[in-house]
């Protein structure tokens, strides 16, 4: 029974029909058009158009350079140039800037549960959340991971057996990534402002907390952008990898094992980028995501608990604060998750491939055997803490008992316990 083709699918034939001698083209079907040219799609990689260059942090990779937080110059060999001094300077400056602010917001005497103790907690912890993102882009920036994961990626788009250019284009996430990063300055900036008319700041150099403020927003907005376009890379290669061989399974071309190793050896190389990533996005998910955490539970006990007792300005300051705080806490779960769930989705399509079952050769139900076990035992998972796996269900479990903690404190608080 011929199959009609999807417009996906019509371009992964169309590069088949395009290997394909001229005069035999208008006389074969959809269906025949695969059985007879797919060997030759595999066979002659270097005729399919290369993706383009990859440029999934876009004008990020500049503000990087210019954060103040730029340590790819911290090398062996470059330490006493110019650029590398001035490098170090910027970074002593603000990584110092973001030290003080913290320590000036934290550390309190204040009784447990009270108001004072909450209002640290919240700031202190957003503080020191920042302080992780800053030392997180110097290290990725001195290591050259950006540089690493773009090479990297390269390699696994040129096995695309159809190329497709959006997904090589960032400029949309990019304009996406930027308006969402606004609120963080808003709310920094805003909060600064607000510490100095009110008097409220302790801070020693006061009158320089709006500047400080807005380095640690820009740490705190770079760090999750960087973070979660790693993961938004590598959604779109596996994404796009799971669509191509749900196409090669519909038009049954999994049953030839030229077809089915080069998927093979393609789902093996992204699940290695996927670790090389893990690797180095590590210092980030490991602990943020607990500092965030705190920030929320502690912002909403204060919105709940103390609504009578704050003032209208400072209440909209704190719920911004969560609504931050909740934003990156978001970011640092369900980017990896969604990671997660498309490598997941690469087992639902063998799986439910029912003529590749069935073939007898035993070559290819070990091919078959291998994909699967990737999918099921490669340690391709990020997680909290070196504890907690990061998938789906453990996001949406997070999501719903962290603002519910923060509920129970409210409770306790309105039944008079503190």
């Amino acid at each position: 029974m011929s199959h009609s083709p999807l417009p996906a699918e019509r371009r992964q034939l169309d590069i088949i029909s395009t290997l394909l001698p001229q005069e035999n083209n208008a006389q074969i079907t959809d269906d025949e058009m695969v059985e007879a040219g797919v060997h030759e799609v595999f066979n002659k990689p270097t005729e399919r158009i290369p993706p383009s260059t990859p440029t999934f942090l876009g004008p990020f990779a500049i503000i990087c350079r210019f954060s103040g937080l730029d340590g790819s110059r911290f090398k062996k060999g470059q330490m006493f140039t110019f650029r590398a001094i001035l490098s170090l300077i910027a970074v002593v400056v603000v990584v110092t800037g973001i030290v003080v602010k913290m320590g000036s917001q934290m550390f309190s005497d204040a009784k447990p549960l009270s108001l004072r103790w909450a209002e640290t907690n919240l700031l202190g912890f957003m503080a020191l959340q920042s302080l992780f993102g800053a030392i997180c882009i110097i290290a990725w920036t001195n290591s050259g991971f950006f540089d690493k994961f773009e090479e990297q990626l390269c390699r696994v788009r040129v096995l695309r057996i159809a190329n497709d250019e959006t997904l090589d284009d960032y400029k949309k996430y990019h304009q996406i990534s930027a308006i969402f990063a606004l609120p963080i300055f808003i709310v920094a900036i805003g909060a600064a402002f607000f510490n100095i008319f009110s008097g409220g700041g302790q801070s020693p150099l006061v009158a320089l907390d709006p500047i400080v403020s807005f380095f640690a927003a820009l740490a705190t907005s770079l760090a999750l952008i960087t973070y979660i376009s790693v993961n938004v890379a590598l959604n779109r290669e596996i994404e796009y990898f799971n669509k191509e061989i749900a196409n090669a399974s519909r038009f049954q071309q999994l049953t030839l094992p030229k077809v089915l190793n080069t998927y093979s050896k393609r789902q093996s190389d992204l699940i290695q980028l996927v670790r090389f990533a893990n690797e180095n996005l590590l210092r980030y998910c490991t602990i943020i995501p607990m500092f965030t955490f705190t920030a929320v539970v502690n912002g909403v006990y204060l919105v709940g608990g103390f609504r009578s007792e704050i003032s209208v300005l400072n209440m909209i300051i704190v719920i911004g604060w969560v609504i931050v705080a909740g934003g990156v806490t978001s970011g640092c779960l369900v980017a990896p998750a969604n990671v997660q769930k498309n490598l997941s989705q690469t087992i639902d399509i063998l799986l439910h491939d029912d003529v590749l079952h069935s073939c007898g050769d035993e070559q290819m139900r070990h091919t078959y055997r291998v994909m699967m076990d990737r999918c099921l035992h490669s340690n391709a998972k990020l997680s909290v803490l070196n504890a907690f796996h990061i998938d789906h269900n453990s996001a949406h479990t997070a999501l719903f008992v962290i603002p519910n903690i923060a509920m129970l404190l409210v409770i306790i608080k309105k039944l008079g316990a503190v």
